[in-house]
């Protein structure tokens, strides 16, 4: 297959994963009502990838199994955050918030692999937090833009201790296996709370969150994962980061969402600041691997 039928599969993988903070407007359920559908149903679609690849559902260690549910319960309260944002706002708060994860994993690798930190990193650490303040709609703590903007950014720490954990997970165990684990655990720590605060999704509902768990969730991570046998991560890196802006674009033309100026100069702030960093990132690392 020549690369560009790979680069065709990168982009709608991103547009996939994009299209998932519509469904925080779509499907009129709490957050962790869908958590627990989406996890329902991602699991179920593993499932039968793994039985059909014959990929062993069983993990060397209970210790690996401790560490597999907790990153899930760290995936889980992500999520949670992430659609309560965009349910309390919009779809573009939601996303620039959270968008600011790559930052939080550039400034807390360092912290968790003893690993120097860079003036670089620094400078686009400022200019994401400068993106921030440029999106604050009003300096009052009680208007809800904002506290939607803050718990999106909550969101996009708790992905980025998420994926720091993953970076040793990945090492350990098949990609499925990791996926699998974290979202029956997702899925399992939420289910309580749905079950206590959540009526019981009609039909519709159902339909919703089975095409988020399988169409938007289980179907863009297989072909990342397959894309990134095929072209370097650098450019899966780089094509991941524009999950926002298609996001933004879906909310446009479905949702009728249009993002305010400051909004639109903030967020274009941050995604500049987070592309900076991922390409200094990135050259930072190939050096090290000549180096070595």
């Amino acid at each position: 297959m020549p690369p560009r039928s790979y680069l065709i599969e990168l982009h709608i993988a991103v547009l996939l994963l994009g299209a998932t903070a519509l469904f925080g407007k779509l499907v009129s359920l709490p957050a962790v009502s869908i958590i627990v559908g989406r996890s329902a149903f991602t699991v179920m679609a593993l499932i039968f990838v793994m039985f059909f690849l014959k990929v062993s559902f069983r993990l060397s260690s209970r210790q690996q199994t401790i560490k597999l549910s907790f990153t899930g319960f760290l995936l889980a309260l992500h999520w949670c955050a992430f659609f309560a944002s965009i349910q309390m706002s919009t779809v573009a708060i939601g996303v620039l918030g959270f968008a600011t994860y790559p930052m939080f994993v550039t400034l807390l690798e360092p912290i968790f692999f003893n690993e120097r930190l860079q003036k670089k990193d620094v400078l686009s650490g400022l200019g994401v937090f400068t993106g921030l303040l440029l999106m604050v709609p009003e300096w009052e703590i009680k208007n809800t833009h904002t506290i939607a903007l803050l718990i999106a950014v909550l969101s996009g720490f708790l992905l980025a201790i998420f994926t720091i954990l993953n970076r040793k997970l990945v090492k350990q165990h098949h990609f499925l296996q990791i996926t699998f684990y974290q979202h029956l655990s997702a899925g399992a720590c939420m289910l309580p709370f749905a079950m206590w605060w959540s009526p019981i999704p009609n039909g519709q509902q159902w339909a919703l969150l089975a095409l988020l768990g399988v169409a938007f969730t289980a179907i863009p991570q297989a072909l990342l994962v397959r894309c990134l046998n095929h072209l370097k991560a650098h450019l899966v890196s780089i094509s991941v980061g524009l999950e926002p802006v298609y996001s933004i674009l879906l909310a446009m033309l479905l949702l009728s969402e249009f993002p305010t100026l400051n909004i639109v100069i903030g967020g274009g702030v941050i995604m500049v600041s987070v592309f900076y960093a991922s390409i200094t990132h990135n050259q930072r690392h190939r050096a090290l691997q000549i180096e070595n």
